[in-house]
């Protein structure tokens, strides 16, 4: 049996319902091995897949061999979904809490008396734990990534714009074999740096820079997510004094890393230490998030953060500090948290690179 369809089940189990229908790709790809435009009916006896001739060869080729049943709907998709459902033996559905008001509408109107039950967090708690195949896809992912970021070094030099050193970088990572990138490539120089989320611009980089670079890559759909700043052609000592307070309170923040340890307390151990140096309100974020088929999973790493870290959590570590006008710092890895602590997941050197 499909172990992650079982967990699925399970929690149908839990939650005493017919079965679950499910529209997000992401999550039908978790529970079924296959992305596409469709719909899952889950139930504690079937499973089936529902998509349009579009994805038939594709989808034939995935679930040949597993216990889900492929349907291809020629009309009315919604419809289709509603004649799997109505032999279920019970009106209560659970969904994605992202699924939209009118689609649930018009398959109740579909399915008179049906009543769905919005899922989050359940879902994304079964999919927050790793398995061995999907950390090896996040980690091919990361190893693009890096391999993308030692060639685009070699591209970036006083003059050239930001727009060219992202458009250089998104290049190699799918020359290396990304599917695509894993969220929108951040390339920020001075003091775009100064915002965390900054759009990429036609600003030129210039002597005296921090360029902040925040990627992914993606390999079977599984993210990878970094960020290093390098420097254009040095910075003053206390600007560099500041890049180590930041790579000190990254080192500090992995070091913490480990299984039953507490969101809000990894955070500390390395906000403390940018606190102590006097900037504590420039790291303005969280530490890290979680990382698989989403960029921004579970768990979380926040002051506010009360869960524990369990074995197979992929989890970033990724302090910053701030300064309006000026410029940015962010130093960020990925961290698999093991049995008895963690693994680095991101091999790219962090030291100061001065261009």
């Amino acid at each position: 049996m499909n172990e992650r369809l079982k967990k699925l089940r399970n929690l149908i189990d839990e939650r005493a319902c017919a079965g679950a229908f499910l529209t997000g790709e992401e999550n039908i790809r978790y529970f079924i091995g296959f992305k596409g435009e469709g719909y899952l009916v889950a139930t504690p006896g079937r499973c089936v897949y529902i998509t349009d001739s579009r994805y038939t060869i594709d989808a034939q080729k995935a679930l040949r061999g597993t216990e889900t049943e492929l349907i291809i709907y020629e009309t009315d998709p919604l419809g289709t979904a509603a004649e799997q459902m109505k032999d279920a033996g019970g009106d209560e559905w659970l969904c994605e809490g992202a699924t939209a008001y009118s689609l649930i509408g018009k398959m109740q109107d579909k399915l008179p008396g049906a009543r769905f039950t919005a899922l989050d967090r359940e879902l994304d708690e079964i999919r927050a734990v790793k398995e061995p195949e999907e950390v090896a896809c996040i980690v091919r992912a990361q190893r693009i990534a890096e391999r993308a970021l030692t060639e685009v070094m070699n591209d970036m030099k006083k003059g050239v714009t930001e727009r060219f050193v992202r458009a250089r970088l998104e290049y190699y990572m799918q020359q290396f074999g990304s599917d695509h990138t894993a969220f929108e490539t951040i390339i920020a120089a001075g003091a775009n740096g100064a915002s965390p989320h900054a759009r990429t611009t036609d600003r030129e980089l210039r002597d005296g820079d921090f360029v902040v670079m925040d990627f992914g890559a993606s390999v079977e759909g599984y993210c990878s997510d970094m960020t290093r700043t390098l420097a254009i052609g040095g910075v003053d000592t206390d600007r560099e004094k500041m890049y180590n307070t930041v790579l000190e309170a990254q080192l500090l923040g992995i070091a913490a890393v480990r299984p039953g340890a507490i969101g809000r307390d990894v955070d500390a151990a390395a906000r403390e230490r940018i606190a102590r140096d006097g900037v504590g309100e420039a790291f303005s974020h969280s530490l890290g998030h979680g990382v698989g088929l989403f960029i921004h999973e579970l768990p979380v790493l926040s002051k506010r953060a009360e869960a524990p870290l369990r074995p197979g959590n992929v989890v970033t570590v990724e302090p910053g500090v701030y300064f309006e006008g000026r410029d940015g710092i962010r130093i960020e890895d990925m961290c698999l948290v093991t049995e008895d602590g963690h693994t680095n997941l991101t091999a790219a050197p962090k030291n100061l690179i001065i261009l």
